[in-house]
């Protein structure tokens, strides 16, 4: 048998095929799928506490991983929260220890929440074209925290004939 520590972690190895240890099981779920945050909640089993999870994301068309280490409590259960901009997969893993097999989830699919709608509508408008201006009066749909809005004016298109030119009239 051989035992090595590192700044990486510890192993051991056998030559004899020894027991990896009791199975553990482990497992992450995403919560709070319309939060600002993509939060996770996961259990080890069998618990003892204190376990180091490494919880790893990668964007799907990525190629490196981001970890975090989280501490599983004394009931197994983890925790962890980061932002998601593009569809990304995430999983879970420890590395065992002297009594226990380490474990791995599968690969979770996590997609950013899609926007809420705006909770505001038009109430009134009035337009007046012929002097390019307009009137809007806004109504809340929901919690009032402000309004804010934009007018784009639609450019008209070029015409790709040349201008009309008319030659002066002599008189």
């Amino acid at each position: 048998m051989a035992l090595g520590n590192t700044a990486a972690g510890s192993f051991f190895a056998t030559t004899t095929r020894g027991t990896a240890g009791t199975p553990s099981k482990l497992t992450i779920k995403r919560v709070h799928k319309n939060a600002k945050k993509a939060k996770f909640t996961g259990t080890l089993s069998p618990p003892q506490g204190l376990e180091q999870i490494y919880v790893s994301r990668r964007p799907v068309h990525g190629k490196t991983w981001t970890t975090s280490v989280v501490t599983a409590a004394s009931n197994g259960q983890f925790n962890n929260s980061f932002k998601v901009k593009k569809p990304t997969y995430v999983v879970a893993e420890w590395i065992g220890d002297g009594d226990r097999a380490g474990a791995g989830t599968q690969a979770l699919l996590v997609k950013p929440p899609t926007p809420s709608p705006p909770n505001t509508k038009i109430g009134q408008a009035t337009i007046h074209s012929s002097k390019g201006k307009a009137a809007f009066k806004f109504k809340a749909t929901g919690k009032k925290t402000g309004f804010q809005c934009a007018l784009v004016k639609n450019h008209k298109k070029r015409s790709s004939r040349p201008a009309d030119r008319r030659r002066p009239t002599r008189s």
